[in-house]
């Protein structure tokens, strides 16, 4: 029997590489949900939500019931980033509004507390039921700003406050759910994009071991090890080519 996997934010960078590698494993049903519809066609189901309609969140269980009972790993992916083109959100800090602050707390961090409160009672009725949270090694790392210099980049306090939540969050529900769930983070280093500059790349890469950034097929072998895994549980994976070890 297949397992059903629900990736919040599956269709962003990093949750639609995710899911479109899980969909062809031909093991796992795959739910979407996100406000944007993947660009690749083999899911099971998609649910059009916005995360931050605090209101909706119990119609989103009820859409998930029509085909499902139980659900076995959820994966949450949805992040306001430093590319974020959100007005006001590139700016520096003394300029930085509280609102631009809150939707990044909102998204990064309330999210992931209100669809394990959503969806908990649908996770309980799996054996071995998994949480894994994507959070970031500015979650437990200070920025080194000096290479954002001259960048369209932001690292931004409200991304780095919401990432260390996250890491926090998931210790806390290791220890406050059920001794059958696994729950974990995974959190990620710089990840490469087309749109930076090749500069920056290369001052990024000089604080990794790897002198790489990272690409998105690097996050696949901890998705792996902690879906597979019924023993670990609590833990911050990270996967960053060696950046946090200076």
């Amino acid at each position: 029997m297949k397992k059903i996997v629900v990736i919040v934010g599956g269709s962003g960078k990093i949750g639609g590489f995710i899911s479109n590698y899980l969909s062809k494993k031909n093991k796992f049903e795959i739910v979407i949900i996100d406000k944007f519809k993947p660009k690749f066609n083999k899911f099971d189901k998609f649910i059009k939500f916005d995360l931050l309609n605090f209101k909706k969140y119990k119609k989103l269980k009820s859409e998930i019931l029509k085909k499902y009972k139980s659900i076995d790993i959820l994966i949450n992916c949805a992040a306001m980033v430093g590319t974020n083109q959100d007005k006001g959100w590139r700016k520096g800090f003394e300029f930085q509004s509280v609102l631009s602050w809150q939707k990044c707390l909102d998204t990064n961090l309330t999210s992931i507390f209100l669809i394990i409160q959503t969806l908990l009672s649908l996770l309980k009725k799996s054996k071995n039921p998994k949480i894994i949270n994507i959070s970031s090694i500015y979650g437990f790392t200070a920025p080194r700003f000096e290479i954002y210099k001259n960048t369209k980049i932001k690292n931004q306090l409200a991304y780095a406050v919401s990432k260390a939540g996250v890491i926090q969050l998931t210790k806390w529900f290791s220890s406050y759910l059920d001794k059958k769930f696994s729950i974990n983070t995974i959190s990620l280093g710089g990840l490469s994009g087309k749109y930076m500059k090749k500069s920056f790349k290369q001052n990024y890469s000089k604080h990794t071991l790897k002198k790489r950034m990272l690409k998105l097929e690097d996050v696949i072998p901890s998705i792996d090890y902690l879906i597979s895994s019924e023993y670990i549980t609590g833990q911050n994976i990270i996967v960053d080519g060696g950046w946090s070890v200076y």
